[in-house]
């Protein structure tokens, strides 16, 4: 919407601490940003397999960070 990836807040789970609390986990990777500009696209020059492969490249990134 605006060019450039903004700041977001994705709550963490540590219940498996005592205590257990959230956390603040920042999700906007750079393999997020590259999926969210294939799929916003006005032109849609990106077909659906490379924008599924983004998509699987995004959710491997965010799992990887945050375990």
């Amino acid at each position: 919407m605006h060019g450039k990836c903004g700041a977001t807040y994705e709550s963490g789970s540590l219940r498996r601490y005592h205590l257990g609390r959230t956390e603040t986990i920042r999700s906007c990777t750079l393999e997020a940003q590259q999926f969210a500009r294939a799929m916003s696209e006005q032109h849609n020059e990106t077909g659906s397999n490379t924008k599924y492969e983004l998509f699987l490249k995004a959710m491997q990134a965010q799992r990887q960070y945050t375990t």
